[in-house]
């Protein structure tokens, strides 16, 4: 293990263990930076696109009241947003004209105000984008201005636009990249809106894997992952969501029908639940998937689509004992630790957090401050 002192930032590239375990350490608590203030949004909020009126829709789940966070004309069916961590909303539409390209919004989580996030072209278009595990960026399912089909990545903080992986099937007909979502490991799994296919690539793009082969009459196109790894996708064509086993591929039906006609679009809310938006019926539905029971949650908004939960990053806290230090927070079910102390941590268990902004194979980054000062931690896996 190596030696921490407090009073100096970490090495920057100085290994810890990662541990589970809960530590009663009864010392001096340091304060920690946390994320902005989430604005108008409460965790656990809902937040859509009205693609009938081309407004952005925030959705209370509790008590079904609706309130209009901005205007924004979609111009077509693709496009879509994405909701950041501080409670920022994103939001990608598809530019026509002769100089065709995605461009990228910021909306503000306090005022609404809409500025431009991305002065790049290099995204010709997208379908549906989802804001990256680490929270640092947008990852789209779309087209190069080359006409290269693929997914890309568009930088929150500069608007920079780059190229994740353009590793798509040309025939007998292009794959068509509609929609992304993220194992638990960090891999990206993609919808093909043309073959109705699921296709796996590790976070940088590399390792093609195709998880599922739809084929027609199959359609899909939402995407997400729950907490366990077990991807689910909305099929119209079936009028249904299916569970998709991850390293089996083997499908299973969750729902079928119902308030569900034509469901396009979900996303698994923190609390496992998954949220439908349903485009002919103009409804947003909860599905339980253990039980496949729907709830609907509001419905006569006309077109509703890319629904997303805001889920505020989790606050942290530290300790410091005598013989090291410990980064506390909560994720979903469960309170996480990293514990740096002399002796050797013990490794229980191993998962993904939203704290963390960078995953590089086996091990994770992140940085916190503590005595106003940032520190720099790399958690790599026993």
């Amino acid at each position: 293990m190596v030696t921490l002192d407090l009073d100096r930032p970490l090495a920057p590239r100085a290994s810890l263990k990662f541990a589970s375990n809960t530590l009663a350490l009864l010392v001096a608590t340091f304060a920690i930076t946390t994320a902005a203030a989430p604005g108008p949004l409460q965790p656990g909020d809902i937040v859509f696109v009205d693609g009938g009126l081309d407004l952005i829709i925030r959705l209370d789940p509790n008590t079904g009241t609706t309130n209009h966070i901005a205007a924004l004309d979609f111009l077509g069916a693709s496009g879509g947003i994405a909701v950041g961590h501080n409670g920022d909303i994103y939001a990608m539409r598809n530019k026509g004209g002769f100089d065709s390209y995605a461009e990228f919004f910021r909306i503000d989580g306090q005022t609404a105000a809409i500025s431009p996030l991305s002065t790049e072209t290099m995204i010709y278009s997208g379908g549906r984008m989802k804001l990256s595990p680490d929270g640092h960026s947008l990852v789209v399912a779309g087209e190069s201005q080359t006409r290269a089909r693929g997914v890309f990545r568009v930088d929150l903080a500069t608007g920079h636009q780059s190229v994740i992986t353009t590793n798509f099937a040309k025939t007998p007909d292009y794959e068509r990249p509609w929609d992304v979502a993220f194992s638990p490991q960090g891999h990206i799994y993609v919808t093909d809106d043309a073959y109705g296919n699921i296709i796996r690539f590790n976070a940088d793009g590399s390792g093609r894997q195709l998880i599922l082969d739809g084929r027609y009459p199959r359609l899909i196109h939402g995407i997400d992952v729950g907490p366990n790894g077990s991807i689910y996708v909305a099929d119209p064509n079936y009028h249904s969501v299916f569970r998709i086993d991850p390293v089996s591929g083997a499908q299973s039906m969750v729902t079928t029908n119902g308030f569900l006609s034509y469901p396009k679009d979900l996303v698994v809310a923190p609390d496992g639940n998954l949220i439908v938006a349903e485009s002919v019926a103009d409804v947003v539905v909860r599905v339980n998937p253990a039980t496949g029971q729907q709830t609907l949650l509001h419905s006569g908004t006309p077109g509703p689509r890319s629904p997303c939960v805001y889920s505020p990053r989790p606050a942290l806290s530290t300790r410091r004992s005598l013989s090291g230090l410990i980064i506390r927070w909560p994720d979903p079910g469960e309170i996480w630790q990293l514990q740096f102390t002399h002796a050797v941590a013990t490794t229980n268990s191993w998962t993904d957090s939203s704290l963390i902004p960078t995953l590089r194979g086996d091990e994770r980054e992140v940085t916190a401050s503590f005595d106003s000062r940032e520190r720099f931690f790399r958690l790599r896996r026993r």
